[in-house]
């Protein structure tokens, strides 16, 4: 019989908790834990609101070193806070988490595979009312309020997850935006959310780039781990650009590869000839332009240099 319970004082997510059942086989590692803190990234951020699964597994393998097979239960013992999961046989049962913090509020409901042939299927509400606590994800000032609804299926380490984003009033360095919506739908293999991979589909409405404001912004963006593929158009009063190509990088400059391009002005449009791909390459020091070429009815615009 293994027994055992440890717990960490949070700031604002009160007291987490662990309390460690019978064990015959002793075959699951303690680590599970871990698992969940590092699945819990999907769900946009747990760790903003005081989640800290290292130090608390510190904790427990102190109350209980070795293997846990049984299970292990965790929950909040702060009132404010609703946090159930039983993690036994490498699948963690969240019956419910129900956590906020100064400027998130986090549900979920459902299971997240950590290990073995298990299978995850949680869903996932996450409510920003101030972007500014992601700020140390960019260098950009950041502000305004997101709400995101999700799912998250699929075995261990190969996780993914789909859902819907809005965010209102929202301000990233030199781009504001009235309101944003999008739907995604990503995967993240071996956990890593640095290797994400996948498929946004984005509408942005009333926003203002250094100055210059824009009616609406629709598009897709494709990204498959190596280059990142778009699809968008974009409507300021009487004028409208459309665009298609993809962003590939290379260690020394980064390439634009140029499919479609195409620019609405009153009555007159301009468009790139069919068949043709301008590539536009830039680095720190320097702007590369290839074989871009404007066309309206006899008239050329060429800009190669």
């Amino acid at each position: 019989r293994l027994a055992g319970q440890a717990g960490e004082e949070r700031p604002h997510l009160g007291r987490v908790e662990a309390a460690l059942g019978d064990s015959q086989h002793l075959h699951q590692p303690l680590g599970v834990l871990v698992g969940i803190v590092e699945a819990s990234q999907l769900l946009g951020g747990l760790a903003v609101l005081g989640i800290d699964g290292a130090h608390l597994l510190e904790e427990l393998e102190c109350a209980a070193p070795a293997r846990l097979h049984s299970g292990l239960e965790v929950h909040a013992a702060d009132p404010h806070q609703e946090v159930e999961t039983l993690v036994a046989g490498g699948l963690a049962q969240v019956t419910a988490l129900d956590v906020r913090g100064p400027s998130a509020h986090v549900t979920a409901r459902g299971a997240v595979a950590l290990a073995g042939q298990n299978t995850s299927d949680l869903t996932y509400v996450i409510d920003v009312a101030d972007l500014e606590s992601f700020q140390s994800l960019t260098p950009h000032a950041i502000d305004g309020s997101a709400h995101v609804e999700g799912r998250i299926t699929g075995p261990a380490g190969a996780l993914e997850t789909t859902g819907t984003m809005s965010a209102t009033t929202v301000t990233l360095g030199p781009v504001k935006a009235m309101a944003f919506k999008s739907t995604f739908d990503l995967a993240v293999p071996d956990n890593d959310v640095k290797r994400t991979t996948g498929q946004v589909d984005v509408n942005g409405a009333y926003i203002e780039v250094s100055g210059t404001r824009i009616d609406e912004v629709i598009g897709t963006l494709h990204y498959d781990g190596t280059r990142l593929e778009a699809d968008a158009t974009v409507a300021e009063r009487a004028r409208t650009l459309r665009f298609k190509g993809a962003l590939v990088p290379h260690p020394d400059h980064h390439e634009i590869h140029i499919s479609s391009l195409s620019f609405l002005a009153a009555d007159m449009e301009w468009q790139m000839p069919a068949g043709q791909e301008a590539v536009p390459q830039y680095a720190a020091d320097r702007l590369v332009v290839r074989n871009l070429q404007l066309a309206r009815g006899d008239a050329r615009i060429r800009i190669d240099g």
